[in-house]
């Protein structure tokens, strides 16, 4: 995927904000900076950098690229510009930012808008939402009338995301390690449980050489080759991404 087909779509006053950051966030990652770090670095949650190794390439350059200097400040200016683009139609956005939008910064735009979107109160329901899902979903495998795998992954993704747009700005709600902890009791699927026992194995290291996202990739291997996606008898997939798009606001 380009960057260019990764575009998210303009934000209009009726989108969810953290559903839609999610979709940002995504096609920065995929634009090189000024020295190829993704522009997905000018808004990551901590502005100091985060040395703690995650095993994918990318986001450690997202998460260790330095916020001052001549590139951060091309780059920053650079993320101004997409961010403005996509925010056209949206007059309640470009209120808020009036008064900033001459100094072209990125990264005091995006976190100007986060901190309005999150803190007026518009998504408490979703909050709420969030925090049951966190605590009461769990997967048991491929057949009704359990969670599918693709929604299931999803809908915790989303949860996660949502709790932590709401923390104060560098404040961690859900370390790698709690996420990580909490799996166990997510996941109840028999054929599971050989991966389930590795992921356990690994997070018992120091330092625990896997995140929350690494260990989900490895149970979907796992429930991709039981339940391949492009096989027409299959849950996943196509089938799945219907019904995945009845559960994001």
């Amino acid at each position: 995927m380009n960057a260019k087909s990764s575009k998210p779509k303009d934000f209009k006053d009726d989108d969810d904000w953290d559903a839609w950051v999610l979709t940002l966030r995504g096609h920065l990652r995929l634009i090189p900076g000024r020295y190829g770090a993704p522009l997905s670095y000018i808004i990551r949650e901590d502005s100091a950098p985060n040395p703690t190794p995650t095993g994918d390439f990318l986001l450690d350059y997202k998460n260790n690229a330095p916020h001052n200097g001549t590139a951060f400040n091309d780059d920053n200016n650079m993320v101004a510009t997409i961010f403005k683009g996509l925010l056209v139609s949206n007059l309640t956005a470009n209120a808020k930012i009036q008064s900033i939008m001459d100094q072209n910064n990125g990264r005091l735009m995006f976190t100007t808008l986060r901190n309005h979107y999150v803190e007026s109160g518009l998504f408490a329901n979703d909050i709420t939402r969030a925090n049951t899902i966190i605590d009461t979903i769990f997967y048991t495998g491929e057949k009704p009338p359990h969670m599918w795998w693709d929604k299931f992954k999803a809908d915790l993704e989303w949860a996660y995301n949502k709790i932590q747009t709401k923390a104060a700005l560098g404040r961690v709600v859900y370390t790698e390690e709690d996420k990580l902890r909490k799996l166990p009791d997510r996941i109840k699927a028999d054929f599971l449980a050989p991966q389930m026992a590795h992921i356990n194995a690994q997070l018992c290291m120091i330092p625990c050489p896997i995140t929350h996202d690494m260990a989900m990739q490895q149970l979907q291997q796992v429930v991709y080759r039981k339940h391949p996606p492009n096989d027409p008898r299959s849950t996943t997939g196509k089938t799945n991404i219907r019904r995945m798009k009845l559960i994001l606001p």
